[in-house]
């Protein structure tokens, strides 16, 4: 097939133990690497099996990238169904809650893609397709799992603000897969994969665009090192390439229940959007706006003050009834 067939990809679902599949991976064979249930572990915020780090051929100790990783499949249930009915809350943080749920899987997505090596996106991922894929009214029965499945667009999926942030998110991610393949296919990376706050770091084989990918699917506020590899200005690639001035390399960044980052040396400029502020050029009337600021529906800078500006005293009465107590609300920058 190889004389025949120049450009073939031999995907294996080979269902063996990895001393047999890392033979078949080094002859160069691709196969199958199921992460359904590790990443639905996260996306629902439980730590048990909430490793990844079998999404990476190094992990097996393969000679080159031939995992060919999926999140969902035919024969997996959807990320979503498990957040929504099966999900992990606490008071403040509940991963059932729709909004909630789809805002962890695109921390998944950030997460997925960014492992060097190929990846299998099942049709709708990328909508946070929540339709079981065994019997809508009892999700733990599989006999209706050969049942006709309703198409994500006629249910509008492709008009729900929540859902076109996370194909968003899938389609960024995908694009830097594919555009700058030195950096995201590049085999100079390191990771840490195995717990709840996850990290990526990716060294760009042949230039310098260097890019850390973070993640925290606990269920409280969790502080990461990055492990960036330089000082100086990186980017916030998912966030409108906002700047972030690093100045140690060991310095911590906390992150919120089910937040992430995805940071590069260098801006990743879309070319309907130049000036990098979520308002496309023919609706931008301010097209130089810097990078990271706050702008208006027309892309015009706006004055914003941090939610920590304000300084709060209290003072109580010296005496009762004596109406001298205090409130003072002081701003820090005017």
């Amino acid at each position: 097939m190889g004389q025949c067939f120049k450009r073939r990809y031999l995907i294996l679902e080979h269902l063996g133990d990895n001393s047999e599949e890392t033979v078949l991976a080094n002859y160069g064979f691709m196969l199958w690497g199921n992460l359904n249930h590790n990443f639905n572990q996260n996306t629902m915020g439980f730590a048990s099996n909430a490793d990844v780090s079998w999404l990476s051929y190094t992990e097996r100790n393969w000679n080159n990238p031939h995992v060919v990783g999926y999140m969902e499949s035919h024969d997996e249930e959807r990320l979503m169904v498990r957040n929504l009915n099966n999900g992990n809350a606490n008071a403040e943080h509940n991963t059932k809650d729709f909004q909630t749920a789809l805002d962890r899987i695109e921390a998944a997505t950030a997460i997925f893609y960014s492992v060097p090596g190929p990846k299998m996106l099942w049709q709708f991922g990328e909508l946070g397709y929540d339709k079981s894929i065994n019997c809508e009214n009892d999700i733990t029965n599989g006999n209706c799992r050969l049942d006709r499945k309703p198409v994500a667009w006629t249910l509008n999926y492709d008009e729900d603000p929540d859902r076109l942030d996370l194909y968003e998110v899938t389609s960024k991610m995908i694009m830097l897969k594919t555009e700058y393949p030195s950096t995201f296919n590049t085999d100079d990376f390191s990771y840490s994969l195995n717990g709840l706050v996850k990290r990526i770091n990716l060294n760009d084989n042949t230039g310098n665009f260097d890019v850390t990918v973070i993640a925290n699917f606990d269920m409280v506020n969790k502080t990461v090192v990055p492990n960036f590899s330089s000082t100086g200005t990186w980017y916030s690639l998912l966030d409108n390439n906002t700047p972030l001035e690093v100045t140690n390399v060991a310095s911590s960044i906390t992150l919120a229940p089910g937040e992430y980052r995805v940071y590069g040396t260098q801006p990743v400029i879309d070319p309907e959007d130049l000036d990098s502020d979520g308002v496309v050029n023919t609706e931008d009337l301010c097209n130089d706006t810097p990078l990271g600021a706050t702008v208006d529906a027309n892309g015009c800078e706006v004055f914003v003050l941090p939610i920590n500006n304000f300084r709060l005293q209290v003072a109580s009465e010296t005496c009762r009834s004596s109406n001298n107590g205090i409130i003072d609300i002081t701003a820090q920058k005017t």
